[in-house]
């Protein structure tokens, strides 16, 4: 588990859900947690959006992105790229296209070797 989910986790527990070593965000926490991975360096390989009813995480189609960070520009670097492709998803389409019923939570994979 990454080091920003566990940190969610603990201080924020009502804007996560655990199940067994996953942990969704809620999507509003989503963008703190991208801005604090950008800010250390931290890229993100994947995230995917899912619906949480009754302790249940099902994935919501079309909610899912690996973002590249192999085409940089010059003023970029990986985090940057990365966290900012998913930020903009995140705050964009998905915060546009709620599921119809539970909690609108993302599920993400930092990479903390970048």
């Amino acid at each position: 588990m990454s080091d920003l989910l566990r940190w969610c986790k603990v201080h924020r527990p009502d804007q996560t859900h655990a199940a067994g070593s996953l942990v969704f965000i809620d999507l509003p926490l989503a963008a703190e947690v991208i801005d604090r991975a950008e800010a250390a360096g931290i890229s993100v390989l994947r995230a995917r959006g899912f619906r949480v009813v009754d302790e249940i995480a099902k994935p919501i189609p079309g909610q899912q992105i690996e973002p590249e960070g192999s085409a940089l520009l010059e003023c970029e670097t990986p985090s940057g790229a990365t966290c900012g492709s998913v930020r903009r998803l995140i705050n964009g389409t998905w915060a546009g296209s709620p599921p119809p019923s539970g909690r609108h939570m993302v599920l993400i994979d930092f990479d903390e070797h970048t």
